[in-house]
């Protein structure tokens, strides 16, 4: 029980067991400041957004453009700006599945390929979801939220480079558990044939 209890009050933070309170203390002080700076841009965004709306209805009421003309400007800006926002690798992520222990994992037999694909997948960019992030055992890039964290040397950093596997394999994220690199071009040139990506 007390071995138990160690590790549900502890959190592993760069490769270091730290008291889960100092952690979540820190995130406690990190959400405040993010609440702090969201309730100012929503200020400023409503203060942009009077602005604007007063121009257009100004602009309009003028004669200076139609309110159709602004109509098919707007949706030609959308589109404009959802693509740009879509290419963007700023965002924060997070995978919305609500249970990843419910989900199916796919087979791949790494064990046996790994000595070709060098376990490339576990440079790949992974999502966290919020099971992971109340469980605390994936360590969160929180340079990129909410990403695994990786390594100095581009891996996740729960990637045993030594042993060649998964030091979470049981509390993996759920991409990790659906992930399938048979079609993926990054790692394989021909999955059968066993000939990966160089």
């Amino acid at each position: 029980m007390d071995g138990e209890g160690t590790i549900l009050n502890n959190i592993m933070i760069n490769n270091e067991i730290k008291p889960k309170s100092d952690f979540m203390n820190q995130i406690t002080e990190g959400m405040k400041f993010t609440n702090v700076m969201s309730m100012k841009l929503k200020m400023q965004h409503l203060e942009t957004m009077v602005d604007l709306n007063a121009l257009i209805d100004l602009l309009i009421s003028k004669g200076f453009i139609s309110s159709r003309e602004f109509g098919q400007r707007r949706e030609m800006s959308r589109r404009s700006l959802e693509e740009e926002f879509a290419r963007d690798p700023l965002q924060v992520v997070l995978d919305p599945t609500p249970d990843k222990y419910s989900v199916q994992s796919v087979s791949v037999n790494c064990s046996k390929r790994m000595d070709l694909c060098k376990g490339r997948c576990c440079m790949l960019s992974v999502p966290l979801s919020a099971q992971d992030l109340e469980e605390g055992i994936v360590q969160c890039n929180y340079g990129m939220p909410f990403t695994v964290a990786v390594s100095e040397r581009g891996y996740c950093i729960h990637f045993d480079m030594d042993g060649k596997r998964c030091t979470i394999y049981e509390n993996r994220p759920v991409v990790c558990r659906t992930y399938n690199c048979r079609d993926d071009n990054r790692i394989w040139q021909d999955f059968e044939a066993e000939i990966p990506e160089i």
